[in-house]
């Protein structure tokens, strides 16, 4: 019996692998199977590719509806903006962007509230504005939307509302258009607030972030014009405000306003600066005189007394006094002579008369 076995084992060995649970199949086997299973479930294959047959056709649909949605809003946007009209213009801007979605209903929000703006409609321009900041505030008109905003504060003097705005877009959306030209309008708000100084750094900002733009010209001008003020702080902040400008950008700043470009101050130049200290000539103290003794004399000469500085000195009173007796002894002894000479003189004068007789 064992025998036997063995022997049905060697004849299976021999056979070599047969198609079972633990044995690997082939390709062609499994296509097999599956074409097998198909042929023996026929509705349930078609029933597979029949569901996955009509995806694809909605899918489809939905895209093409999709596109012609699309232009259609494109095109009544379009029509819309061509209206010459302001109020109808807005009108229908308005109901535009309450049925568009996604990009369309912010763009066609913020036309809105552009067309808003030119109907003197601020309230509800304001309310289109804040739609497109606040619901879509990834849109390519967000940071135009939010600068509308700080103008239209501006425009019913809410202006720390509007210097609020205007920081918004220099922050939210830093590398935008409106980004660039928004600091000129911040420093107007700060102006308007009396917050000169803070103007004075907006407006060269301005510089900074757009030199080329008219904006920036208008934002030259303010600072030019806070450099006047009767405020002394504020004139210095205009000042140095051109003076950081013109050393940031010296040759743009000096090609695009000359009339503001404060030159470089050269440094100044000494003796010491521009000749080594030992090529400069020592004084020398005379013969016979020793160090101590030329400090000595020195430091006597630098030194000056009470009595010096008044110009009356006790050597000077005593010189005059001498000179004034030696004037008197003189006067006597001249007058002395005299008296004494002149009988002599009247001798001779007498007889050189008789003798000429």
């Amino acid at each position: 019996m064992a025998g036997s076995q063995v022997g049905k084992k060697s004849a299976a060995r021999a056979a070599g692998p047969v198609s079972g649970r633990g044995a690997p199949r082939t390709v062609s086997e499994d296509t097999k199977a599956l074409i097998d299973h198909v042929a023996e479930n026929p509705l349930l294959y078609a029933a597979a590719a029949g569901f996955v047959l009509v995806c694809i056709l909605v899918a489809v649909y939905i895209g093409v509806s999709r596109k012609a949605a699309a232009q259609a809003e494109m095109t009544q946007l379009a029509s819309a903006v061509e209206n010459e009209d302001a109020a109808a213009r807005a009108a229908l801007l308005d109901g535009l962007a309450k049925e568009a979605a996604g990009r369309r209903a912010a763009t066609a929000a913020y036309l809105a509230g552009e067309a808003e703006i030119r109907a003197r409609n601020y309230d509800k321009a304001e309310e289109h504005f804040l739609r497109v900041v606040n619901e879509f505030p990834e849109s390519e008109h967000a940071a135009d939307a939010a600068e509308a905003l700080g103008f239209l504060a501006e425009n019913r003097g809410a202006y720390e509302a509007a210097v609020q705005r205007y920081r918004q877009v220099a922050e939210q959306w830093p590398n935008s258009f409106a980004a660039r030209c928004v600091p000129v309008k911040l420093g107007r708000a700060l102006e308007a607030l009396e917050r000169d100084v803070e103007a004075v750094d907006a407006y060269c900002e301005q510089f900074r972030k757009f030199p080329r733009a008219w904006t920036t010209a208008a934002a030259m001008s303010g600072v030019d014009t806070l450099g006047k003020s009767e405020d002394t702080a504020v004139a210095e902040a205009a000042k140095a405000g051109f003076k950081r400008l013109s050393e940031e950008f010296p040759a743009l700043f000096m090609e695009l306003y000359p009339q503001y470009f404060v030159p470089a101050e050269e440094p100044e130049i000494t003796v010491s600066e521009t000749i080594p200290s030992e090529a400069l000539p020592e004084e020398e103290a005379s013969p016979g005189e020793t160090t101590e003794q030329a400090d000595e004399a020195e430091t006597e000469q630098a030194t000056v007394s009470p009595e010096n500085v008044s110009g009356e000195t006790p050597a000077a009173e005593d010189t005059e006094e001498t000179l004034d007796g030696a004037v008197e002894e003189t006067s006597e002894a001249l007058e002395t002579e005299v008296a004494d000479e002149a009988p002599e003189a009247v001798e001779e004068a007498t007889e050189t008369s008789g003798d000429e007789e």
